[in-house]
C-alpha cells in the first residue's frame, strides 16, 4: 500500500497581513514549508508528498525540481 501525504501550502498571507505567504516565512534559518517537508519526510511510511500551492505561486514551482529527503517524490 502506498501512503501519500498532502501538505496544504496555498495561503497568500492576507490574514497575517504579510506580503510573504506564511509557508515561505523563515523560522530558524529555513522556510516554514521546508520544516514541514522535513517532518513528513522523516515518516518512513510516507512514500509520496503532494504540496498544494496557490495557482499564482511562482515560488513553489522550484519544489518540483528539488529532491526530497529519503527519495520521496515531490509532484
Amino acid at each position: 500500500m502506498t501512503i501519500w501525504a498532502v501538505l496544504p501550502a496555498a495561503g497568500i498571507g492576507r490574514r497575517m497581513g504579510s506580503t510573504i505567504p506564511k509557508q515561505y516565512l523563515t523560522i530558524d534559518g529555513a522556510p516554514l514549508i521546508l520544516h514541514s517537508l522535513r517532518r513528513l519526510s522523516a515518516v518512513s511510511e510516507i512514500q509520496k508528498i503532494i504540496v498544494v500551492i496557490h495557482p499564482e505561486d511562482n515560488r513553489g514551482l522550484n519544489c518540483k525540481n528539488q529532491s526530497v529527503k529519503n527519495s520521496k517524490t515531490a509532484l
